[in-house]
């Protein structure tokens, strides 16, 4: 016990013991709870990207297009590009997503 304003070492080894069990059991709960959200959250990951397109601001009698595609169809490329299987294999290989289906189904490859 404290004694005139003194603390000995039984006084700081009571308080760490203290502190050490209010530790240890709010770092339990906490793993407790990751876990559990782990296995209650679905395991879906959705990406979404947002193109900017902007008209030309430039008149085209002073600088000519460069470019005479329509937008839709420049959009339309940039996505199948994205979507192609030569895009997404390597992402799909390398974090092992679909495992379970890929065991099922075997994709012939030409060389």
């Amino acid at each position: 016990m404290i004694q005139g304003g003194e603390m000995s070492m039984q006084d700081y080894v009571a308080i760490a013991n203290g502190a050490g069990r209010c530790w240890s059991f709010s770092r339990y709960s906490g793993a407790s709870s990751r876990s559990v959200l782990a296995r209650v959250l679905p395991k879906k990951f959705t990406s979404q990207t947002t193109v900017l397109v902007n008209p030309s601001r430039v008149s085209k009698e002073v600088v000519p297009e460069l470019v005479n595609e329509d937008i839709n169809h420049k959009l339309g490329s940039m996505k199948a590009t994205n979507l192609s299987r030569s895009r997404l294999e390597p992402i799909i290989d390398k974090y092992g997503l679909f495992a379970h289906e890929s065991e099922k189904t075997h994709i012939k490859t030409t060389d």
